[in-house]
């Protein structure tokens, strides 16, 4: 079974989101013109991306970026 991710960290503003649902996935795909591993469209629930003092329940696109860690 492929693993699932549980959490997302953003590091400018360091931010850490829960996450609750996985939506879907994508494999190899290309965003922005890099090469990306996988992309998971999430609901997560954590501080709002334009309002970070306060949570919420929102969608959120993560990048798996092919060599990146």
């Amino acid at each position: 079974m492929p693993r699932r991710p549980t959490e997302v960290r953003r590091t400018d503003p360091p931010l850490t989101w829960r996450v609750v649902e996985v939506l879907r996935t994508e494999s190899d795909v290309v965003i922005a013109a890099r090469p990306a591993r996988k992309v998971y469209h999430l609901q997560v629930f954590g501080p709002l991306p334009y309002a970070a003092e306060r949570n919420g329940k929102f969608e959120l696109m993560a990048v798996d970026y092919a060599g990146r860690p």
